[in-house]
Order: C-alpha cells, then structure tokens, then sequence
C-alpha cells in the first residue's frame, strides 16, 4: 500500500508567455502562465529567477493551495546590481522543502521591457555640456 501523501506521478509544469519589466527603479517585476500538465498542485514550489550576466536572483515560494491546475505567477524582486537586460524563470517542487527542490519545468528566458531610465540606451552618447564659444 502507498501512503497517500506520496505523489502518484512525478509534476510536470510547462510555463509560457514570461513577462518582466521595471515599474520602480529597483524592482524588476514578472508574470508567467503555468499549466500542470502531469500531476497537480500538491506539495511545495519555487520558481527560481535569474538574470543572466549579474547575480541578481531570487526565489517566489508557494504553497500548494496557492496554485491551481494552471494560471498565473505575478511577484517583483529587487534588483541590486545594474545592468540587467533579461530574466529566466524555472519550476521548482519539493515534497518537504527540507528535504530540496527539483525542477519540473523547463527553463524559459525572456528580454526585460521597460528598462530604468539609467540602463535604457540613449541616442546622445556624450553628455551635454555646460560651455558656450
């Protein structure tokens, strides 16, 4: 006999249409759809964030009542090292977060829309000067 607890079929989630932009100067927010398509909400999950070429990341943790068979992951990180230019998001679950989490999604990457003003490129390259002829 199994203990009910155990899962009957390791998660399988399949995340799509990743968004990640600026509102704040320092916060860099997302949004990513999820679907189970193997299993169902039932333990712990993480969705581990990264931003490839800084070592900003972070971590969303939820519990299994918080998620449905699928929907919608919205949160913001602070961002503490300039520049960023994209984010990965991945799925992470744990039967006990004691006892570690492993991926069950795969990696998804997406380009960061509405940058700060102070990482966005500009047309002027110098700055503008103070002198006059």
């Amino acid at each position: 006999m199994t203990d009910p607890a155990e899962p009957t079929e390791d998660s399988r989630v399949e995340l799509h249409d990743l968004k990640a932009w600026f509102d704040e100067p320092n916060i860099c927010y997302f949004e990513v759809q999820y679907d189970f398509v193997s299993g169902k909400p039932s333990h712990s999950y993480r969705v581990e964030v990264a931003f490839p070429g800084s070592e900003n990341a972070g971590t969303k943790e939820m519990a299994s009542w918080e998620l449905k068979q699928s929907g919608k992951i919205r949160d913001g990180f602070a961002i503490h090292s300039m520049p960023i230019r994209e984010m990965t998001v991945k799925m992470t679950e744990a039967f006990s977060p004691q006892d570690g989490y492993h991926a069950i999604s795969d990696e998804l990457t997406t380009a960061i829309d509405k940058l700060p003003a102070d990482t966005e490129p500009t047309a002027d390259a110098e700055p503008a000067s103070g002198e006059s002829d």
